[in-house]
């Protein structure tokens, strides 16, 4: 209720476009982090991965002097081959999802201030997207992912194997990637800087909103876009106990000498 009358507010205050404009990326970003988790493989990269993403468009564009248009979609194609590396970790270390996409997110966080030596890169006649648009995109992609993750086949096709530790991972960081050149587009320019982490924090906050997440329940088919209320968590309440299992699977107990090996690689890093 809050938030409606903070949306209405603002709507009345005529500030509802800028809203709508900082929502598509935030909301495309929050879309990657709940495919993730509904693919049991956490993806905790997605904010800097769409950081990155946007600095990268941007020197390909301004630096290598390509089009916009095959800019995006090698760096697409990029993110989407390094979410399958770290799809890969994850099943052949039999390492935590949100551990191995962790350490991404410093990489990433890293190679964005490499890329941009600190200062703004400037995407020369960029092409103007209207907020509207903007967030229709992110309301498209976000229903269409709940009506997609609403059928059972889907579901299970997903559990089978390597495919949920592929998928989810892949798939979030294209995902990501279209947050971070929308919100590209809406600046005009690549900013300097860790964004990763406070985007991470906000997608996070709405994916919890949208039903996904530790508390097991599966969302509603309008994904990150429609939070679910009281009602429908008292109708899905009695579903909770096998998603829940599902759900912080990602996050069990390690044996002992796996949790000395992590161990280690912590105190190394």
């Amino acid at each position: 209720m809050l938030g409606l009358g903070m949306v209405l507010f603002a709507a009345f205050g005529g500030h509802l476009l800028n809203i709508l404009a900082s929502a598509a990326p935030l909301g495309l970003v929050a879309v990657a982090l709940s495919l993730s988790m509904r693919a049991g493989t956490p993806n905790l990269a997605v904010g800097s991965v769409s950081a990155l993403c946007g600095v990268l468009i941007a020197s390909v564009v301004v630096v290598l002097g390509m089009p916009l248009v095959v800019g995006v979609l090698l760096v697409m194609l990029l993110a989407a081959l390094s979410g399958l590396v770290m799809g890969a970790f994850t099943v052949l270390l039999e390492a935590p999802a949100w551990a191995v996409t962790l350490a991404a997110a410093v990489v990433c966080d890293a190679l964005s201030l490499g890329f941009t030596q600190a200062r703004t890169i400037l995407l020369p006649e960029a092409p103007s997207i209207s907020p509207v648009v903007g967030f229709a995109v992110f309301a498209v992609v976000s229903v269409a992912g709940g009506l997609l993750w609403a059928r059972r086949e889907f579901r299970q096709w997903l559990g089978k194997g390597w495919v949920g530790p592929l998928v989810g991972p892949a798939g979030s960081c294209v995902l990501a990637a279209l947050g971070g050149f929308v919100m590209l587009l809406r600046l005009g320019a690549a900013q300097p800087g860790s964004q990763g982490l406070f985007t991470m924090v906000f997608a996070l906050a709405a994916v919890l909103l949208g039903g996904t997440g530790l508390t097991g329940l599966p969302g509603l088919p309008g994904g990150v876009l429609l939070p679910n209320g009281a009602p429908f968590r008292a109708v899905l309440a009695f579903r909770a106990v096998a998603p829940f299992r599902r759900a912080v699977a990602p996050f069990r107990t390690v044996p002992a000498w796996r949790a000395r090996w992590s161990s280690g690689g912590v105190g190394a890093s």
